[in-house]
């Protein structure tokens, strides 16, 4: 997540999402993921960046799934200077049952600040990871510096080790639906603690397609994620077409 991207309609989907969990009683933990973006990404002579992400305001006729949410976001995506830290502080999110990490990742410090995340996050029921893309690729290694654009598969699997639901934000790859999603489930199969766990996926398709892949530590857990998701697709959420369940089982 970068602060750039503040405000815009993933952000909207992504806090609804959040919002319905934290309603099912977790205590919640958001690992930003926070990303200054890679010089590479910018004009070397004007310094603006190249593609221009988090372009997609909120619609007014998405007002209908949370009023408050998106004029609050609407606010911090036309403001000057966008931010994770903007997102905080408007209290989106119910601040007695949330704890935020924000710290910046580099790329020499990457294992320190994941153990600084760890150790951050340790009381919650539920982790959401926010990268700016998703899972890591094999285009990046880990001392690229868009490796910070990533999860590292390491790091997903160190959450549910310890009994923790996790939520993953991935922006959906340009591959056919049935090839993209086998090859999240061989490659989940392949993770250290996510065997025979229930796993869910949440879709938001409006701008950039997004999924959310949801972790659940245990059936209870599962039972409380089905019911979130179960009433945002059946609500304003689903029938606005702003977020849609998919099939997938590991």
């Amino acid at each position: 997540m970068q602060d750039r991207y503040a405000g815009d309609i993933g952000d909207f989907a992504k806090f609804g999402l959040l919002k319905a969990l934290l309603a099912e009683g977790f205590s919640l933990g958001v690992n930003w993921y926070h990303a200054d973006p890679p010089e590479n990404e910018r004009d070397k002579g004007t310094g603006d960046f190249l593609h221009e992400d988090g372009r997609h305001p909120i619609d007014l006729k998405y007002f209908m799934c949370d009023e408050p949410l998106a004029k609050a976001l609407r606010k911090i995506a036309e403001s000057d200077a966008r931010s994770i830290a903007q997102l905080e502080e408007a209290v989106l999110l119910n601040p007695t049952k949330t704890v935020y990490y924000d710290e910046v990742i580099s790329v020499s410090g990457r294992s320190q600040w994941h153990k600084d995340a760890l150790q951050a996050l340790a009381s919650c029921e539920l982790v959401f990871l926010d990268p700016d893309t998703g899972l890591n690729v094999k285009s990046y290694g880990k001392g690229a510096a868009k490796s910070v654009k990533y999860v590292w598969d390491h790091e997903l699997s160190d959450y549910l080790c310890r009994g923790q639901s996790v939520v993953l934000y991935q922006h959906r790859q340009h591959k056919a639906l049935e090839v993209y999603f086998s090859e999240f489930r061989q490659r989940f199969l392949a993770m250290e603690g996510v065997a025979h766990k229930p796993v869910f996926v949440l879709t938001c398709p409006k701008g950039t397609v997004r999924d959310y892949f949801l972790f659940a530590a245990n059936e209870e857990h599962a039972a409380r994620i089905s019911s979130a998701l179960r009433k945002m697709v059946e609500g304003p959420w689903g029938k606005s077409g702003l977020c849609e369940l998919q099939n997938f089982e590991i």
